[in-house]
């Protein structure tokens, strides 16, 4: 196992009462040092963690070139509503690459993506609908046949001094169901429709 940092979310079932309901444990920028699946735990430098679902997300990283070509350090700065650089008007980031504060997943990107193309057709006259801000909706799979939900939406709110503020809102249901994995499988239909035809 790698020791770059990374995110763990660690969810664990109480052992008091069967119907209660215990919030994963979230910890970010952390060594994984160790998985033990037998012992459910997780060594770190954060501790020792016990699980029942461990899920670990690898740090985010980008070409050198974003950097060498004064996009950003290391993602490229752009403006969470259109996705246009902030340092350069020709060019437009989504996903990964793109330094906001939305999550780094495929849903988000392919949202991400048809507000940058929206921004991209009114820069060149074309009627467009306004563009809403990028979700997420993730059904992480925790068995073959199940899942978990993660819904987050953000909203962008100015203040009085006239700052914009990013609102974050969500839910999440840490319930595996068999209706999320078949939610989850019909959205990977539609997003690999979407990206390369029928």
């Amino acid at each position: 196992m790698s020791h770059r940092r990374a995110l763990l979310a660690v969810a664990s079932r109480p052992r008091c009462r069967a119907n209660s309901r215990r919030d994963p444990r979230r910890v970010a920028g952390t060594q994984v040092r160790a998985v033990d699946p037998r012992a459910r735990t997780a060594e770190t430098e954060a501790g020792r963690l016990s699980y029942d679902v461990l899920s670990v997300i690898p740090p985010n990283r980008t070409m050198p070139f974003i950097t060498d070509a004064g996009l950003g350090t290391p993602f490229v700065d752009v403006d969470p509503k259109s996705f246009r650089s902030t340092r350069d008007e020709r060019i437009y980031a989504v996903g990964d690459n793109a330094d906001t504060p939305y999550a780094k997943t495929g849903y988000t990107a392919m949202d991400s993506a048809r507000v940058a193309a929206q921004s991209i057709a009114g820069d060149l006259g074309v009627s467009a609908p306004g563009a809403a801000l990028p979700a997420n909706v993730c059904y992480p799979m925790v068995a073959p046949d199940r899942a978990l939900h993660i819904e987050t939406h953000w909203a962008l709110e100015q203040d009085a001094t006239g700052a914009v503020h990013v609102r974050v809102s969500g839910r999440h249901d840490d319930r595996a169901r068999a209706s999320y994995a078949r939610l989850r499988r019909e959205w990977e239909t539609r997003t690999l429709s979407t990206l390369f035809g029928p």
